[in-house]
């Protein structure tokens, strides 16, 4: 009986590693509540459903205002101790339609990653105007335990939409994105253990 319950506990262990793992550190990635419940915003950020796939319902949108210059979305989340690789993934539309003459509109997606003091950041994706328009949904592995081997405590993701020359013009682009997550990535040891776990757990009830 001892060796069953010992079992069964190390099981819901190693089922609270992989579920954390799992999570999304990110709060209101789908957007379906207001822009200010999880993020933050500067310059021209509303929150839309009017275009189709790959958003679903509702989204964000950078530079739908074209007197802006440069606009941000962005979320700061804890890193799990532990935890040395996220997996982001999002949605997003780029329209480019800028017309200032040599200023090209940007949008980006950053990941910024933070130990004290010290900080660096991540690009997870670029697109330029003018004339060009994709629209995709990108995922990317980002190794957060660049310090010696210590692992980052805190990161940041970042939407961005700018001009290169922000005091000669302002954005004519629209960026969107949708359906944001950010996950820690499992380790392989821990699937091995859980796996090992669960065929413990398997034969112990087969000798009952």
């Amino acid at each position: 009986m001892r060796k069953y319950s010992v079992l069964v506990a190390v099981v819901f262990l190693l089922l609270g590693f992989t579920t954390t793992s799992q999570a999304n550190f990110i709060v209101n990635g789908d957007f379906d509540s207001p822009l200010s419940v999880g993020w933050i915003t500067s310059g021209d950020v509303d929150r839309e459903n009017t275009l189709g796939s790959p958003m679903s319902g509702y989204y964000a949108v950078l530079g739908s205002d074209t007197s802006s210059g440069a606009s941000f979305l962005r979320q700061s989340f804890a890193i799990p101790v532990g935890v040395d690789q996220l997996a982001v993934s999002f949605s997003y539309t780029f329209a480019g339609s800028d017309t200032a003459p040599f200023q090209a509109d940007t949008a980006l997606a950053a990941l910024k990653q933070s130990f004290w003091f010290f900080s660096t950041a991540n690009e997870l994706l670029e697109a330029s105007s003018p004339g060009d328009y994709s629209s995709g949904t990108y995922y990317g592995v980002v190794n957060v335990a660049n310090w010696f081997g210590i692992d980052a405590t805190t990161g940041e993701l970042i939407f961005s939409l700018y001009e290169s020359s922000p005091w000669l013009g302002s954005t004519n682009s629209l960026f969107a994105v949708d359906n944001v997550s950010v996950a820690a990535v499992p380790e392989p040891t821990t699937m091995l253990l859980l796996g090992l776990g669960l065929v413990g757990f398997a034969a112990t009830r087969r000798r009952k």
